[in-house]
């Protein structure tokens, strides 16, 4: 659920923010918050927990019927088919057909690669010395929302972070100025991102 998702991730970004990028509205959230949890949400989740686990069981290929199956058989829980769908559209849980591995980045020799500084020592002894950066993406209601941030290896904080819909440079660099802005960073700073360009789907 949407609510859930920002409640479980509001000390790491903005309410407001959450709320913008995912579309809904921050009085709908702190409603969320304060409603009293009834006794049938509290079997949903704990419904939701059993179902998630078969599901990543058996690599997210199975759809509602054949969890509702599995649940049967090999939890002995016996649960409507309709609380399974419902369960699993909730969480955003669709099976996955088999497939080849496909390539989400690729290696642009258009431009100069400087060397591997950082060769995997992921540590550093003063804060602001080594920054790394990645991107990731969580599924929202209406689809994806990617997510560029930026670590600082000495504190293992984030010190600068941006979400949109689309990955693209735009979005590393939001997340680099960030950094900046808030940090100043040092003249020896070293900031290590993959060299590898975004494959679009």
């Amino acid at each position: 659920m949407t609510f859930a998702f920002i409640a479980e991730h509001r000390g790491t970004w903005p309410v407001q923010t959450l709320c913008k990028v995912l579309g809904v509205s921050r009085q709908g959230f702190y409603g969320y918050l304060s409603e009293p949890e009834s006794k049938r949400e509290r079997a949903n989740m704990e419904l939701d927990v059993v179902v998630h686990e078969v599901f990543q069981e058996h690599s997210g290929r199975y759809g509602s019927p054949r969890v509702h199956r599995s649940l049967a058989q090999e939890r002995k829980l016996h649960v409507g088919k309709r609380r399974v769908e419902a369960s699993m559209s909730r969480q955003g849980l669709f099976a996955s057909k088999p497939k080849k591995f496909v390539v989400t980045t690729l290696a642009d020799d258009a431009y100069a690669h400087p060397a591997n500084t950082l060769a995997r020592a992921f540590v550093a002894s003063r804060p602001d010395e080594r920054w790394v950066t990645d991107i990731t993406y969580l599924r929202a209601t209406d689809g994806w929302v990617y997510l560029a941030s930026i670590l600082d290896l000495f504190s293992r904080k984030v010190v600068g972070w941006s979400m949109g819909r689309s990955i693209d440079t735009a979005l590393t660099l939001r997340a680099l100025d960030m950094a900046l802005a808030q940090r100043k960073g040092h003249r020896a700073l070293l900031h290590h991102s993959d060299r590898r360009q975004p494959v679009h789907q």
